[in-house]
């Protein structure tokens, strides 16, 4: 969304969701007098869902030579899990009462996770004549991951560059088209 000549927005949003089921039964039971050799169930169970909302304004000013863009953002998501399972192996079944006729193992088991997390971001852009250009950026992340003594993050960057291509003593080698160095933290 252009909200001034130089100033725009952007947000987004989505969401993931899954829900499925396993279910599963191999049963060759010969009753006779006490053989079951492959009777197995399983039963299984995921339900996931997730969303991202992103949210971003940039500034934009071209004044001659001089190219600087200024962009401040935030992000949100959030992710939630659950899973179930039971398994059976050897399990004696006699008119379908199974749970009750167990020989062999059966296993149950499952999970919940549930995570968020929140970043800031802003970067610079400054470049001059297209040759000499800065970027600086920096990211401010709080995740339920991290330690609750340590629930926020700050990560700084960077980055200084020159485009020796576009200087008049290597403009008439047509092997170079685009050449720069470039520094960094």
């Amino acid at each position: 969304y252009q909200i001034l000549k130089d100033l725009s927005f952007r947000s987004t949003f989505g969401y993931n969701t899954f829900h499925g089921l396993n279910k599963n039964f191999v049963l060759e039971t010969y009753m006779i007098p006490k053989n079951y050799p492959n009777t197995t169930l399983s039963d299984g169970s995921t339900y996931n869902y997730n969303w991202v909302w992103e949210n971003q304004l940039t500034y934009h000013k071209l004044i001659g030579n001089h190219d600087m863009t200024l962009m401040g953002a935030y992000t949100s998501d959030y992710f939630h899990r659950e899973n179930f399972n039971a398994n059976g192996s050897i399990i004696q079944t006699e008119y379908h009462d199974v749970l009750s006729k167990t020989e062999g193992s059966y296993t149950v088991a499952g999970g919940e996770a549930t995570g968020t997390r929140i970043s800031y971001l802003g970067r610079l852009t400054y470049s001059f004549k297209g040759k000499y250009i800065l970027n600086a950026n920096f990211r401010r992340d709080g995740s339920s991951k991290f330690s609750s003594a340590n629930r926020w993050g700050s990560f700084p960057s960077a980055s200084i560059a020159w485009r020796i291509s576009e200087e008049p003593f290597l403009k008439g080698i047509e092997q170079i088209s685009n050449m720069k160095l470039r520094l960094s933290y």
